[in-house]
Order: C-alpha cells, then structure tokens, then sequence
C-alpha cells in the first residue's frame, strides 16, 4: 500500500504537471483562472486527506465557467434586449408626434400664402398691364351703349375684334374688361343679350305666329340647337316652356 507522504508527494506532482501542462497550452486568463481553482482545490483536498483527481476537477471548473460565460451572454442580451425595447418605445413616442407636426407644417404653410403670396398674386387694376380704374369705368359705359344703341349681338359672325372696334379699344382690352372687371366671358356676355333680345320679340304681337326657331334667329343666334341649350342655361327652362308661360299670363 502506498503511504500517506508517497500520496501527498504523488498528488504535488500531480498539481506541478497539471500546472505545466495548463500554463504551456492555455493562454488566455479564463484558463489561467480555471488552473488557480484547480491547485486550491487540490490544496484543500490534501488538507482534508482525500485523494483528489485534477482532471476532474478541471473539466467541472471549464463547465462551470462555460455556464459562467452563459449567463454573461443571457444577461448580456437581456440588457441588450431591453435597450431595444427602451429604443422601440422612444421611437414609437417621436412618431406620435410626426402627425401632429405635418399638421402644424400645413397650417403654417396656409397662413404664410394667405398673408404673403396671395397679396403678391394679386394683379391689381391699376398696376402693369392691366387697366386703370377711370379706363374700366369708361370702357364699361362705351360697352353699355354701343351695346343699347346698336345692337352688334344681332349679328351671328360677331367676334370680339369686331366688338372692340365698335367701342374704341383693342381686343385685348376687351377681353380684360369682360374677364376681369365683368367676371364673364365674350361669348356668355354676347348671349345673355340675343337671349333677351328673344325674350322681347317673343313678347310682341306681331310676332305670335313666328316660331321659335324664327325668332330665336332674328335674334343673333346661328342654329337651333345652340339656341336651345344657350336659351335653358340662361332661363333654366325650355324656350317652349317660356312661350306657354307667357300665354297664360
């Protein structure tokens, strides 16, 4: 049988090549963390007269420390998960906000058209090309007459170079006088009088047995159909309506 001094020295030479072999092939300190844990183990197993196998002992502790490391790593993405959580939920607050702050954007953007470019948009009567106050003024009153006194409507080819000329002013003119200052244009203005040119002839007597049609054409207009559609935009009725209405009055 071996005596307790030959385990004892078995045992220290065991720990010294145990500890060669460990500082030769290990390099790093986790190993060098697991050699420390094996020489106090067998120091404490010498104390306590046992035999103690090292390589048992060192594959516990690498075991032990690849949990260690395991539970680093869980923690480690614990944290790292609740750090995208925390980041998730921040960027979900900002977004709630995005709505409200393209809300706010648009408003500010009306406003600022309302107060700024509007008024620059504007194009004034008396300013560039456009026409002075006293020249609308008189232009609409050479219209007016011209219009009274000489009915250029009655003519079906009338144009609005034609109309200009009558009043004594380019067609340009014209054509901002009708557009800008009458809110209508050539061919409405132009209508609305062979409409109630129509409307008076229909209503003397020696028109009765005139027809429609006939009537209408003494009054300017060029074809029928344009007649009628002209005549129910104006008067939101038929011409033949507007006839039998005027008989039972």
């Amino acid at each position: 049988m071996i005596s307790f001094t030959s385990k004892y020295y078995l045992n220290i030479g065991c720990a010294v090549a145990v500890f060669w072999l460990l500082t030769t092939h290990l390099s790093s300190v986790q190993n060098a963390d697991v050699l420390e844990m094996v020489i106090s183990d067998n120091s404490q197993a010498i104390r306590d007269g046992i035999n103690y196998d090292p390589l048992y002992s060192i594959s516990r502790k690498i075991v032990r420390q690849e949990l260690q490391k395991d539970d680093l790593k869980e923690k480690g993405s614990e944290k790292a998960l609740k750090q995208k959580k925390q980041l998730k939920k921040q960027r979900k607050a900002d977004s709630s906000w995005t709505p409200i702050i393209i809300f706010s954007l648009m408003v500010a953007l009306l406003v600022f058209y309302v107060f700024f470019f509007k008024e620059k948009m504007k194009k004034p009567a008396n300013s560039g090309n456009g026409l002075k106050e006293d020249e609308v003024e008189a232009l609409k009153t050479a219209l007016e007459h011209t219009m009274v006194s000489e009915k250029p409507y009655l003519n079906k080819d009338l144009s609005l170079n034609e109309l200009a000329f009558l009043v004594g002013t380019s067609d340009k003119k014209m054509s901002m006088l009708l557009n800008q200052h009458l809110n209508t244009n050539f061919y409405d203005y132009i209508n609305k009088f062979r409409v109630e040119e129509f409307i008076a002839q229909l209503k003397l007597d020696e028109h009765k047995n005139y027809s429609i049609e006939g009537i209408a054409l003494n009054s300017g207009f060029k074809s029928k159909s344009s007649f009628y559609r002209i005549f129910k935009k104006e008067m939101k009725v038929s011409p033949l309506e507007f006839k039998k209405s005027l008989e039972k009055n």
